[in-house]
């Protein structure tokens, strides 16, 4: 993935990958041009790869910053989402075959008269295209009909929602497999195997499915140590019905040992790649009372703000200890000045009562 940007000063900044300001491959630093060029590797820096249906092909995300300043973060720097999509090809692949007649017993009259009915039969070839499904992947708060989580805190319930969408009536049936967690910095954790078990129930448990193109599952949020955030990313392998049922691979987790190759030999079907958004985990001993007060933090945070932080809490009211060094010295200042005044109103009094 190659990215190059025109700028009106010569350039002294750095482009990298968000994340990955350290990694190999991954930054390029200004040369004083006025011309800045990063070619991307797919593997270092945690490109992401989503397969689609609709249209068929690849994406290929990331998310580029581009600094301007050779030290430091600043407010005219920017972020961009770079998106390349990679449009699969359909080729039809057409061979000879020639087939011989089979040794054949019958008598000449019948084999004259199977000819001639053979050749009064009109052939109709009866095609129809089906569209793929479209999916999507969510992560909710109180269930089902819930709001999209960008904001939660650990041991927060929260409710995963895969859902497919399709104009076709009884077609297809779904199976989420090959689930993971990333904190988009190149760490990741199965949650989901291929034939879409559980590898530790703590994390995620088994879906359920209450429609042919839905899934679903409660969880407790969780996160990675010292990671401020986290996403999900999943595989969702769409086939047909099979005497008008669906059998997933997932139906019988507990017994995949045993039925190990007859799982493997079904696992047949168009995959497609979901991603839940990017979700802000706080610590459990932070210490905010509401996520309104997470997502305040966070805003401060990402615009670089140093600001005074103040936010309500169930005890009191939280200072930084910047913050309260300030507050203190002008609390001092104020006291001292009231005292200094005190003094010099007493010393005008004592002065005039001499005089008379």
């Amino acid at each position: 993935m190659l990215v190059s940007l025109n700028t009106k000063e010569p350039f002294e900044g750095h482009v990298y990958v968000k994340g990955h300001y350290d990694t190999p491959g991954c930054r390029t630093d200004g040369t004083n041009n006025k011309t800045a060029k990063i070619s991307i590797p797919y593997s270092n820096c945690d490109v992401r790869r989503q397969r689609t249906s609709s249209p068929a092909g690849v994406f290929l995300s990331t998310i580029v910053v581009i600094t301007f300043h050779p030290m430091f973060v600043t407010k005219v720097d920017r972020a961009y989402n770079v998106k390349c999509f990679y449009m699969a090809a359909d080729k039809v692949v057409s061979s000879d075959l020639e087939v011989r007649e089979l040794p054949s017993f019958q008598s000449d009259h019948v084999q004259s008269m199977n000819s001639l009915l053979l050749s009064t039969l009109a052939t109709e070839l009866i095609t129809q295209t089906v569209e793929m499904p479209e999916c999507k992947y969510e992560v909710l708060s109180d269930g089902p009909t819930g709001q999209a989580i960008k904001y939660a805190t650990v041991g927060q319930q929260v409710y995963h929602k895969w859902s497919c969408s399709s104009e076709a009536v009884d077609v297809y049936c779904m199976t989420v497999h090959s689930c993971s967690v990333e904190d988009g910095q190149g760490r990741r954790v199965l949650l989901l195997d291929e034939n879409g078990c559980p590898q530790d129930k703590y994390l995620m448990a088994n879906l359920n499915y209450p429609t042919d193109l839905a899934a679903q599952v409660d969880s407790m949020v969780f996160k990675f140590a010292d990671k401020p955030s986290l996403f999900f990313q999943c595989q969702i392998r769409l086939s047909l019905k099979t005497d008008g049922e669906c059998k997933r691979t997932s139906d019988d987790c507990n017994t995949l040992k045993k039925m190990k190759r007859e799982i493997f030999a079904g696992k047949k079907g168009e995959n497609i790649d979901v991603f839940s958004d990017t979700m802000v985990v706080l610590d459990v001993d932070d210490g905010y009372a509401t996520l309104e007060d997470l997502k305040k933090l966070q805003a401060l945070r990402n615009s670089n703000m140093h600001d005074t932080i103040v936010t309500e809490a169930e005890n009191g009211v939280c200072l930084s200890s910047i913050s309260f060094g300030i507050l203190v010295s002008i609390v001092g200042l104020l006291l001292l000045t009231s005292i200094s005044a005190s003094v010099m109103v007493c010393l005008r009094r004592d002065r005039t009562t001499l005089k008379k």
